[in-house]
């Protein structure tokens, strides 16, 4: 039970703030202080005197090669046989360019982190969404992730991050989350994914086809305690909103996963001294709480979930043929992964308890993609790691929408390819008209 709070918090964001902020600072003054020797398997960590020697179950396998089964071979993968249009009608190879606002989880902070100071490090190559490292079938270690799926359909993707570095650096490209951030901080991380994409040589702007992930919510939830009003669903959805709304006024030619943040389980579930220290440090909000208060937080906590989703099935965003915004919510009624003894699987996890591993992330791209090839209203609600990527299908070649979702959606007409008409009367009498002279004025001359 304690352990599933730290699977939840691992997904939610950590918390973390720029390195200015004095949260942060004292965060990374924790994580410092685990001066800890990487482990093998079989071995047992070296950390701080006074703590309790851990043994290697409660902690990630580093970097060890982990197999997966994830690969994805579709018939009938090609691009659109002319550049859709229409959001409802994009293949995922009519995709070029890829995009990502967010907190730590995009980040990616701890991916690959052998050790708790590790967790500073932002590997945004190995992010679930936007992570563009190594490939999806590696032979070492496979990196599962949007853009690497994607690259098997169009291996000319494009803006996806590699390497590590923060929001500034070279190799980051669209992947513009940073640590710490929350929902208000999606609409300025828009505005300058937007600049970037428009202000890039390698990017059509007016005319290739994007795909942005937005996940935010997790860093507006620890805070929540504190401050009730600033953290409110109403204002929360309201921020995601303002966010959407500017990517389809300014950003053409766009899908956006908006992916529902997760539930937030009793305090009592964490796992271990390491990670209730760990914890306490930064979301003391969810920590230890009375079971009137838990029961409060965890019903905001749905109310993010479902007004986001109301908001995303509005209609809002289904106006314009070239943009178009889906709920993924496939994080909303998980469960924590589990080993073959029913046992918490660490191995998902980086050092912290917060963060994923890079196996995580790779699990998570996975099921992001799944719920994409999900029509709406019928998309898991439940994460399953390493589950079959699923094919787009001959009946149903395009990325699910809420329109082209809908029962009454001709998937056979496209609204890109100009339909023939028939000739009116009038274009019929003149054509005739235009053959009998062209006769007489034959004979004329014979």
């Amino acid at each position: 039970m304690r352990f599933q709070v730290a699977f939840l918090f691992l997904f939610i964001g950590g918390c973390f703030t720029q390195s200015d902020d004095v949260e942060w600072q004292n965060y990374v003054k924790v994580l410092n202080s685990f001066d800890e020797t990487p482990a093998r398997v079989g071995e047992n960590l070296t950390i701080p005197t006074g703590l309790p020697e851990l043994p290697i179950p409660d902690y990630p396998e580093c970097f060890l090669p982990y197999k997966t089964s994830l690969k994805i071979e579709c018939p009938d993968t090609g691009p659109s046989e002319t550049v859709p249009t229409s959001a409802h009608r994009v293949r995922p190879a009519d995709i070029k360019v890829v995009g990502a606002v967010g907190d730590s989880i995009t980040a990616a902070n701890g991916a690959g982190a052998c050790a708790l100071p590790g967790v500073i490090v932002e590997a945004r190559g190995r992010s679930w969404s936007i992570g563009g490292d190594g490939s999806l079938e590696s032979i070492t270690q496979s990196v599962v992730t949007i853009p690497n799926i994607l690259k098997e359909f169009n291996e000319d993707v494009y803006g996806y991050s590699v390497g590590n570095g923060d929001e500034n650096s070279e190799g980051t490209n669209f992947n513009c989350a940073v640590p710490g951030a929350r929902a208000e901080h999606m609409p300025t991380q828009v505005r300058r994914m937007i600049g970037k994409m428009k202000n890039d040589p390698f990017v059509d702007f007016e005319n290739d086809w994007k795909l942005v992930t937005l996940f935010i919510g997790g860093n507006d939830l620890c805070q929540y305690c504190d401050n009730p009003n600033k953290f409110d669903p109403h204002q929360y959805v309201a921020y995601i909103d303002e966010a959407l709304t500017i990517m389809q006024t300014d950003l053409p030619r766009t899908i956006v996963n908006v992916v529902i943040i997760l539930n937030i389980p009793a305090v009592e579930e964490i796992s271990s001294f390491k990670c209730d220290a760990l914890h306490i440090v930064y979301c003391d909000c969810a920590m230890f709480l009375p079971n009137e208060t838990a029961v409060h937080l965890r019903k905001i906590t749905q109310n993010y979930q479902d007004w986001t989703i109301e908001l995303l099935e509005s209609g809002k965003f289904d106006t314009k043929e070239g943009f178009t915004a889906i709920s993924q919510p496939f994080f909303t009624k998980t469960d924590p992964p589990v080993d073959e003894n029913g046992n918490p699987d660490f191995s998902f996890f980086a050092p912290d308890c917060f963060h994923f591993s890079s196996k995580g992330h790779s699990a998570g791209a996975g099921e992001l993609w799944n719920n994409m090839m999900m029509p709406v209203g019928q998309k898991r609600t439940t994460w399953q790691p390493f589950s079959d990527l699923i094919c787009p299908t001959k009946e149903h070649p395009y990325i699910f929408t809420n329109v082209n979702s809908r029962d009454d959606f001709d998937v056979t007409k496209d609204p890109s390819v100009p339909e023939p008409t028939e000739p009116s009367r009038s274009q019929v009498i003149c054509g005739s008209i235009t053959l009998i002279a062209m006769l007489f004025s034959f004979k004329l001359f014979v």
